[in-house]
């Protein structure tokens, strides 16, 4: 099966081997629909019916228990794929988040991956150390906040070819794998910050040999944007499982990425959870992966911003701040602006 995916807003990659494709490897897309299988099928695990780490280990293989993935993977860039240079001014969204000081929300949502250079960073004659980091015009350090690894640019198109041998993977097995594809090009993205908006992907699932494909495709994508949770499950589970997800997507459509990008800014800044709740946005130490996800979905006459709480509750910390934040993210109003 085939996976012929755009991209919406700017993702940022490490660049690879080969240009032409910014990074994005076959291993990167595994991963990810690997995290997307287990938020998927997880709520099994916690109600006791599914042991969800030999699933997982039968689908997408498991180096330690030397136990091969039977998925292939090859990643083709089309002519329209295109790359944004490191060390390049970022592209602006033209809406102001009002933070102090304030930013604009691509430099707001991006963080680390789009920043100004520090003294530590140019020499006595004002060059940056790094050249990528030059004016050409100048020849001089850039001021001002730039790209600090390469972007692939929005309306970029790639293809993701998946593909197995005959009997290697049973009916449940594939179904599964096409409602984590869906479920990853609704609600994820591609590369860093891709919780924060960035990498966001617009895609559609080419099957012609599983006549079913389609069917657990649209059902997947309906049922995230427009269904209620995928389950009436109650508490929060050690990790993230879309059973227990909360959508919301933006009500205004914006008419091109970067308002879109620029509006789901306005609302993070407004809804980020903060003191005694801010491990639910993730930290650094100890590391955990933030619960919040921000993506823009692609519709007819432009984008929609969508935020997505899919709660989990790690070791130590509390269930009641949890539920008390995840009752005031399910009411949170969008900007108005």
């Amino acid at each position: 099966m085939v996976l012929d995916l755009n991209v919406l807003s700017p993702a940022f990659v490490p660049g690879g081997p080969g240009r032409e494709s910014a990074g994005i490897q076959a291993s990167t897309v595994r991963d990810l629909l690997r995290w997307w299988y287990r938020a998927l099928v997880g709520h099994e695990a916690v109600l006791g019916v599914t042991d969800v780490d030999l699933a997982e280990t039968r689908l997408f293989g498991n180096s330690f228990q030397r136990v091969r993935c039977p998925l292939k993977i090859q990643v083709v860039p089309s002519r329209s794929f295109g790359v944004i240079p490191r060390g390049e001014e970022p592209p602006r969204t033209g809406v102001t988040v009002h933070v102090t000081p304030p930013q604009d929300a691509l430099i707001y949502l991006a963080g680390s991956s789009v920043t100004p250079l520090s003294r530590g960073e140019r020499d006595d004659q004002g060059k940056a150390l790094d050249p990528a980091f030059d004016d050409p015009v100048t020849g001089k350090a850039r001021r001002g906040p730039v790209l600090r690894q390469e972007a692939v640019t929005p309306g970029s198109r790639f293809a993701v070819h998946i593909g197995w041998k005959p009997g290697a993977l049973d009916d449940r097995q594939i179904e599964d794998l096409v409602r984590s594809a869906a479920s990853l090009v609704t609600l994820g993205g591609l590369g860093a910050r891709s919780r924060k908006g960035f990498g966001a992907l617009a895609g559609d699932l080419d099957a012609l040999l599983i006549p079913e494909a389609r069917a657990w495709w649209d059902s997947q994508t309906y049922g995230i944007l427009h269904g209620p949770p995928l389950s009436a499950a109650s508490g929060f589970p050690p990790f993230p499982c879309l059973a227990y997800a909360i959508v919301t997507s933006d009500p205004r459509l914006s008419p091109t990425w970067q308002q879109a990008l620029g509006r789901l800014g306005r609302h993070y800044a407004a809804i980020r959870p903060r003191e005694t709740a801010a491990w639910i946005a993730g930290s650094v130490r100890p590391k955990r992966e933030s619960s919040l996800l921000f993506t823009l979905c692609r519709e007819p006459g432009g984008y929609r911003g969508v935020a997505t709480l899919i709660p989990s509750l790690p070791d130590g910390e509390h269930a009641e701040e949890l539920g008390r934040y995840a009752a005031s993210f399910k009411e949170s109003p969008w900007p108005e602006e």
